[in-house]
């Protein structure tokens, strides 16, 4: 009987070591599990850094048409990707702007005007190259007034002139 017993005590001891070791290899299967998405997800997270660093180097050099896609990284990388996006969307859409009033300027059109679509030190500059816009032209118009004066004077003196020598 008590070597029955000391077997049944073996046997239980010898399936509770078993039941811990499957729990344990079942624990460390799990972590492995999680260690395995956790680096996937760094290594998602690391590679959208590297794109929004990218933009932001291209924002840098002055061209505002890159943009970053958004990854499945992480809610609050893709809603700073959407912001970057939408700034990056306002500046190249008013620098547009501005180069067309210079393009306009350069081809010595004086009567365009920058268009109101800008907000902020967009829209104070937009204003202000409208400013300058008015006032180049309203400079011309005083130096032609200024010509057209000087021509008709020109011509009321040689026909003095031509009295003069009449006489």
């Amino acid at each position: 009987r008590q070597n029955s017993l000391r077997a049944s005590l073996v046997a239980r001891e010898h399936l509770a070591r078993e039941q811990t070791e499957a729990a344990q290899a079942a624990e460390r299967a799990g972590q492995a599990e999680r260690d395995h998405a956790a680096s996937a997800q760094d290594q998602a997270i690391r590679e959208v850094c590297a794109g929004l660093e990218a933009v932001v180097d291209a924002g840098i050099q002055g061209d505002f048409t890159t943009v970053q896609t958004k990854g499945q990284a992480h809610p609050a990388l893709d809603a700073l990707t959407t912001k970057l996006t939408a700034l990056y969307t306002v500046m190249d859409q008013s620098l547009g702007r501005i180069e067309a009033q210079m393009n306009a300027l350069a081809a010595g059109d004086l009567t365009a005007r920058m268009q109101d679509g800008s907000t902020g030190r967009f829209s104070v500059l937009a204003v202000r190259i409208n400013a300058a816009t008015t006032t180049l032209s309203d400079l011309v118009r005083g130096v032609q007034g200024a010509i057209e004066q000087s021509g008709a004077a020109t011509i009321a003196i040689s026909g003095k002139a031509a009295e003069l020598r009449e006489r």
